[in-house]
């Protein structure tokens, strides 16, 4: 898993530091958890590579303007540069 999709954990790690109490940012939460934690997770019983598909694809369900505009945003990046 960790081999995989950088530039995706890469925003899941930023979308989990989101503010609000949204479901979307808890999975994001949990997601980068179960991705930092894996051992911990499959403690619990869980999948943490499931939990962190799942996260991924609440991020990827995201409106595209949105994501690629607010993950600009965070790491610094005007959006209207090339």
């Amino acid at each position: 898993m960790r081999g995989h999709a950088g530039d995706q954990i890469g925003a899941l790690r930023i979308a989990a530091r989101f503010f609000d109490r949204s479901i979307d940012t808890k999975a994001f939460k949990r997601g980068i958890d179960a991705y930092n934690n894996p051992d911990f997770y499959r403690q619990l019983g869980k999948d943490p590579e499931q939990i962190v598909r799942d996260a991924l694809d609440v991020w990827g369900e995201l409106p595209a303007a949105f994501s690629t505009t607010c993950f600009q945003r965070l790491i610094g990046l005007n959006a209207y540069t090339q």
